[in-house]
């Protein structure tokens, strides 16, 4: 097996390993807790996972979804989460190959399934994520699509979004948007470009629409722009302007 051809398989192991820290933040991050401390272990008996308690989705069906300690159940989330995680950076890969534009999507939409988990749990959104992603957006840009001018029009664009929906929401008087949405467009477009936040925002909407389905089928689910758009935004990654000139007739 030559080098391009392992890299597949060895990006599932990296998202599947990513996976596992992404559940870690989705879990602390909104409670204000560390990610680096104190070790993974069992919110209810506190039993602290050994290694072999912690190998992504092996470790879930070892145990039966259960505390090897208090036999709670464990929830079906983190599997989930490891598995779409490692199969994103599957998806990516076979995309785009070996380069700056693989490292910028995996931080991408793994700063995404952190965001659009979280929105979905607690209807809120971490700023120091999105706000930490606007500068490695802009940075990666310098290396790669969608280009560093492109970049920053994209941020800058996201920003006039937000002052044409608040100054609207006044005129309404209606609530206005909130700093985490508005800062999770401009990190969008710092990665993505101006192209590729257009391409975000136009399938957001159906995402919400398909979330709202689900909603129905569970009355947890929340549907927030953040989630709605965060989800997007993972479609979009792989799109890298194709879906955009597709859009405007212009097909490459």
């Amino acid at each position: 097996m030559t080098p391009d051809e392992a890299l597949p398989y060895q990006m599932a192991a990296l998202g599947l390993l990513i996976g596992s820290f992404l559940n870690v933040c989705i879990l602390r991050l909104p409670v204000g807790q560390s990610v680096a401390r104190p070790a993974s272990g069992c919110p209810r008996c506190g039993h602290l996972l050994a290694w072999w308690e912690n190998i992504p989705v092996v470790s879930f069906l070892a145990l039966r979804a259960r505390c090897r300690s208090c036999r709670t159940s464990i929830s079906w989330q983190y599997p989930i989460v490891e598995l779409i995680t490692g199969l994103l950076y599957v998806g990516l890969t076979l995309q785009y190959g070996f380069g700056w534009l693989l490292y910028s999507r995996v931080v991408l939409v793994s700063s995404m399934v952190v965001l659009f988990m979280i929105s979905l749990r607690h209807r809120t959104l971490p700023a120091p994520i999105a706000q930490v992603g606007i500068g490695a957006g802009v940075i990666f840009s310098m290396f790669a699509h969608p280009g560093w001018s492109a970049s920053l029009l994209g941020a800058t664009l996201a920003g006039s979004l937000l002052v044409i929906a608040f100054v609207a929401a006044r005129l309404r008087r209606q609530a206005t948007p909130s700093t985490g949405n508005a800062t999770l467009l401009a990190m969008v477009g710092a990665f993505l470009g101006w192209q590729g936040l257009l391409v975000a925002l136009a399938l957001t909407p159906l995402v919400a629409a398909t979330l709202a389905g689900a909603r129905l089928a569970s009355p947890r689910v929340s549907v927030t722009f953040g989630a709605c758009l965060a989800a997007a935004t993972m479609v979009a990654a792989f799109a890298d302007g194709a879906l955009l000139r597709w859009a405007v007739g212009h097909p490459a």
